[in-house]
């Protein structure tokens, strides 16, 4: 197998891995103070108040499992790279190099795109 992937590009990921842990650790953080400051006290909310706060809190809930989700797969990532696994940057289901545009863009991706879209359609 080729690396599709050159040791400059792979420091460009590295770093963008290291920025999207940060920034996603912050996104989280924010989100559940978020999420404790909505709906606070329920009785001082009328009906169309309480229905937009719960909402709110929906929305933020899955904010906060999609966030932590891709948190995942960025760690996942930088444990694979801080372990020397050779695989990183080839895709987990058929083994083709990730092209490094796709890698730039979705650096935690396990996935090239043509598997990605296939488990999407699943």
């Amino acid at each position: 197998m080729e690396h599709t992937v050159q040791d400059e590009q792979m420091q460009l990921i590295i770093q963008r891995l290291h920025k999207l842990q940060h920034d996603l650790s912050e996104e989280i953080t924010g989100l559940r103070e978020m999420l404790s400051e909505v709906g606070g006290d329920r009785e001082q909310f009328d009906t169309s108040e309480r229905s937009d706060a719960l909402q709110q809190r929906n929305m933020a809930k899955a904010n906060v499992m999609l966030s932590e989700r891709r948190l995942h797969l960025v760690e996942a990532a930088l444990r694979r790279i801080d372990e020397g696994d050779e695989d990183f940057g080839y895709c987990r289901s058929c083994d083709a190099g990730i092209p490094f545009a796709r890698l730039s863009v979705r650096p935690e991706s396990p996935l090239c795109l043509n598997c990605q879209q296939q488990q999407e359609v699943r």
